[in-house]
């Protein structure tokens, strides 16, 4: 065992190798370490000179990095790498990084409120920063308050209950390749997603309180003519002519609002108008400019994966709207992007004026009066000329280029932006107004996508739930299921992977037999909206008996002939359930999604692989559902709907069974008089 105080320490690093790391609270430990004022580290690792603790301890950095040096065939046989971290009660931890290196094998982080040893117990990082980061990794946190979070997990499991982050300056970020994101908490949270294989994203907060946009979104702002070209604006002004003066077109009274300066704001900001039906598209990579790299901001970074909120402008030098060679290059190239003609006068044709000739009269569709050789001054004809008469590829501002624009009667440039997060505003009380700023700035100090934790979550193949809620346990809630329509009853189908169906065929099914060699065969659940294996399992059993009567007790009862041999699989359920809690008094709800696992199991069971030949479960055999905390529960044919239904199963009116267990009992005591009465009589 080696220990490691954090007396001084404001970070620490702890790097894995195939560990378990769980936090402890000290009344959970005799004295000293119930008196504890500071956190400390425990390591226990397997007695072996090539498994062995590095540590730095003698700055306000330590660092922890279990290093195994075996061969790679027997790296981890009988190994073992066990970390407690133990919290006195109410002390704040310094910021904590956990890395991950094994080879395949999975670490876990554990801590919270959700063991039977660890009631009401929570972890407090105050100013300071929790980080977690490694190939593979299952993560288990509880009632966690830190002023920001980092997760970067490719394959495992993040589920964070309770979770708080402190700073709204501060974007908070979970990403994952495969591994299921499951968060919760009891703060409004502005969220940003992404789900790349499917779009699994669920959104759960409290009733008319949930607010989600779709990726794609009308973003209208006034811009200047240099949102023509970013590559070299400067070259449509006329030869010899004098650049144009930043200031005084930002600054003149007389300059159309089309050609105010440029906005700059934060992605999503509430001054970007959604409100317009626009039927144009195209793609945009948030925080990348238009060759596709990161642009980083002062104070902050492009990607918004961490650190400040990123702001976006385009630092480009202004053209003014009336430079005459701007209109000529949108007069030669535009003739096909709105399907307009541009109307054709011969060389002589003048207008009133008796100076200007008609060819050279700048032509905009809907704004020019060809016979006074007039341009409208409204606010949507000053506005076309710089905005949907440019062609996509040359239209740029705020960071986006090749997205087709059109303007709105104010004058603003509208176009429909492909970003490369969602957005939403979750609520974990209900009936609460997204702008509240615009209703009372007292009563309501947010505004959309600005509220008390800003997170972005992101996965490619793992699905994501992000749930706000005061009271998980019992509180109405609405839902949206792949960014759709918020409603209060998300149907979807669910189903068990093919990889997961390939392994199970294997393992239930060794040398193509219809049942496994093992009597007890526990299905591990995992994914949103299913219990963990913590509170609840799916057996299959090759008899009732073996639920009857516990394994111990038969083997104990059989003088050991009897030993019933157990096996466990992981099942992961993706596409999984919406919302990923449901009240635990809605029976209906959590006996729908029962029969629903117990189906997609059962046809994996019988009908996997595709084609082969059904491999029916023995007619004694039984799956059931066996919480940890109450009654298991099985599924019946019901005569009245011709549905499978949940019922509760009374272990103790199985009358046969528990006679032959009495019988055996009582046999194995008069075995044992009889021995012992032998014995006595031999002794004598």
């Amino acid at each position: 065992v080696e220990t490691v105080y954090l007396d001084t320490a404001t970070v620490v690093t702890i790097d894995l190798d195939h560990c378990t790391l769980r936090f402890i609270p000290t009344r959970n430990y005799a004295s000293p370490d119930r008196e504890l004022s500071v956190p400390k580290i425990r390591a226990f690792l397997s007695k072996d000179e090539k498994v062995t603790l590095q540590t730095e301890v003698c700055t306000s950095h330590v660092k922890l990095r279990v290093v195994n040096a075996r061969e790679p065939s027997l790296k981890y046989r009988d190994y073992r790498c066990d970390f407690e971290v133990i919290v006195p009660e109410g002390v704040v931890l310094p910021g904590l990084l956990i890395l991950e290196h094994s080879d395949g094998y999975a670490s876990s982080v554990r801590g919270g409120p959700m063991d039977s040893d660890t009631t009401d117990f929570g972890l407090r990082f105050g100013p300071n920063m929790l980080s977690v980061q490694g190939a593979y990794l299952n993560v288990r946190l509880e009632n966690v308050t830190a002023k920001e979070m980092h997760f970067d997990v490719d394959n495992g499991y993040i589920i964070g209950k309770d979770l708080e982050t402190t700073d709204p300056t501060r974007m908070s970020s979970f990403k994952t390749q495969s591994a299921d994101i499951i968060l919760t908490t009891t703060k409004m949270t502005s969220v940003q997603m992404k789900q790349d294989s499917a779009n699994l994203v669920c959104l759960t907060a409290a009733n008319n309180s949930l607010f989600v946009d779709d990726r794609r979104q009308i973003q209208c702002n006034f811009i200047e003519s240099k949102a023509v070209s970013r590559r070299n604006p400067t070259t449509r002004m006329q030869k010899g002519s004098p650049p144009a003066d930043p200031q005084k077109s930002h600054t003149d009274p007389q300059k159309s609002a089309a050609t105010q300066s440029a906005y700059r704001t934060r992605p999503g900001d509430s001054s970007a108008d959604t409100n317009h039906g626009w039927g144009v598209g195209g793609v945009h990579g948030s925080g990348r400019d238009s060759r596709g790299e990161h642009r980083t901001e002062e104070n902050g970074h492009g990607g918004g994966g961490g650190g400040e909120i990123p702001y976006y402008s385009s630092p480009y030098p202004v053209v003014k709207a009336t430079d005459p060679n701007l209109y000529t290059h949108m007069r030669a190239n535009r003739r096909t992007h709105l399907n307009y003609t541009i109307p054709e006068f011969g060389p002589l044709e003048m207008c009133p004026d008796a100076v200007t000739r008609k060819k050279d009269v700048v032509y905009v569709p809907g704004c020019t009066d060809m016979a006074l050789c007039k341009q409208s001054e409204t606010q949507i004809c000053l506005c076309r000329p710089i905005c949907d008469l440019i062609e996509p590829e040359e239209l740029f501002y705020d960071g986006i280029r090749g997205v087709p624009g059109t303007c709105d009667v104010s004058g603003k440039c509208c176009r429909l932006i492909s970003r490369e997060f969602s957005t939403a505003d979750l609520f974990p009380t209900p009936n609460q107004p997204r702008d509240g700023a615009a209703i009372d700035p007292i009563l309501f100090p947010w505004g959309p996508r600005q509220l008390q934790q800003q997170w972005q979550v992101q996965s490619k193949t793992g699905q994501i739930a992000v749930t706000a809620l005061q009271d998980l346990q019992l509180q109405a809630r609405v839902s949206s299921y792949k960014l759709e329509a918020v409603t209060d009853f998300v149907e979807q189908d669910i189903d068990i992977p093919a990889d997961t169906k390939d392994l199970l065929d294997v393992l239930f099914h060794p040398s193509g037999a219809v049942r496994p060699t093992d009597v007890i065969f526990e299905f591990s659940l995992m994914g949103p909206g299913v219990a963990e294996r913590q509170e609840a399992s799916l057996f299959w059993l090759a008899s009732l008996v073996y639920l009857v009567i516990e394994s111990a007790l038969l083997d104990t009862l059989s003088v050991g002939i009897i030993k019933p041999k157990q096996s466990k699989v992981d099942i992961r359920i993706s596409p999984a359930f919406c919302p990923a809690f449901v009240p635990v008094d809605d029976f209906t709800e959590q006996d729908r999604r029962l029969v629903l696992v117990r189906k997609k199991l059962e046809d994996a069971l019988q009908d996997w692989p595709v084609g082969s030949q059904r491999r029916a479960l023995p007619m004694e055999s039984a799956l059931i559902y066996k919480p940890t905390q109450s009654r298991p529960k099985g599924f019946k044919l019901d005569a009245k709907t011709n549905l499978i239904v949940v019922e509760l199963i009374y272990v103790e009116t199985f009358r046969l069974i528990w006679a032959v267990v009495y019988m055996a009992v009582a046999l194995a005591v008069a075995i044992a008089a009889v021995i012992i009465g032998q014995m006595t009589m031999t002794l004598r």
